[in-house]
């Protein structure tokens, strides 16, 4: 039994199913295949607008393994830790220059360092790339900013293994 011309409700919360009957459209043409659900969704197209704005960043993005060997090599960049005050009491980088929550970049612009370069870097990377934006827009120079791709735990997970996860 198909269910052309019904619709079946699911409710998770109660376990229970309700049918709905559909009227006909006489002038639709019939179904005989399904569609592309990732193209109907939109997938592409938000995939299209994420790399369009990435494109439009204005700072770089740094991986966890560059970074560290870039730093191994005597890059001393700044060290910036853009999580809440609670969240860096949980794990750290090895060394931090300064913690400051990522919306609340404008009340420390005037404190960072114009000569060197900045990591910024938050739990999962979102949160540092925000605060690299509103540096950028703050006045600082967008090429000695950069963005630690994946944060802290891709840091765990890629360089420094005894480091905890939250």
């Amino acid at each position: 039994d198909t269910l052309s011309g019904r619709l079946i409700l699911y409710n998770a919360m109660s376990f229970r199913f309700h049918e709905v009957a559909l009227k006909p459209r006489p002038n639709a043409a019939p179904i005989r295949e399904l569609i592309d659900y990732t193209g109907f969704c939109g997938q592409a197209a938000a995939e299209e607008a994420q790399a369009a704005a990435r494109a439009a960043e204005r700072f770089a993005r740094i991986t966890p393994q560059e970074a560290n060997e870039r730093m191994q090599g005597g890059w001393e960049p700044f060290v910036l830790d853009v999580r809440t005050a609670r969240e860096a009491e949980v794990v750290s980088l090895p060394r931090v220059d300064a913690q400051q929550p990522h919306r609340q970049m404008a009340s420390i612009v005037e404190t960072l360092p114009r000569e060197r370069d900045i990591l910024v870097h938050c739990k999962a990377g979102v949160r540092s790339a925000a605060a690299c934006e509103s540096l950028v827009e703050l006045g600082l120079e967008p090429a000695r900013l950069y963005s630690l791709e994946g944060g802290i735990v891709r840091w765990a997970k890629d360089v420094d293994p005894s480091l905890p996860l939250y």
